[in-house]
């Protein structure tokens, strides 16, 4: 991470406590771990419009917007089940059951199956 970098995280770490400095935490060779905080979870609804207000107004390849278009496609429930699955991830909830995989795991396809197409198209 750059000098930049750092310094922005720590403001916005100190001004805003969207994440959160987890001590003991980082793996070998990292000088920290940063953790979601309630209030950073609760940002995803406006990350969610303005992935949105992307998706009309600028252009993009596939790859990159596959995962916005299928927050889009999911709609509002999608968000809340995301939500939810970051609690768990970043705040210890317990996990809430899925009848498939979970939202980090569909975003995670979506956006492999794309950059398999975008890697095909290229040949």
């Amino acid at each position: 991470m750059s000098g930049l970098q750092a310094t922005r995280l720590r403001r916005v770490r100190w001004h805003h406590r969207r994440v959160r400095h987890v001590p003991g935490t980082a793996a070998r060779g990292q000088r920290a771990r940063y953790s979601l905080t309630e209030a950073g979870i609760q940002t995803l609804p406006i990350i969610y419009a303005l992935g949105n207000w992307g998706l009309d107004w600028r252009p993009g390849s596939a790859e990159l917007r596959s995962r916005q278009q299928l927050m889009r496609d999911e709609g509002p429930a999608f968000i809340e089940e995301l939500m939810d699955e970051l609690r768990a991830r970043h705040l210890g909830a317990p996990p809430k059951p899925n009848a498939g995989p979970g939202p980090l795991a569909r975003l995670d396809a979506a956006h492999a199956a794309a950059a398999e197409r975008e890697h095909v198209d290229q040949r």
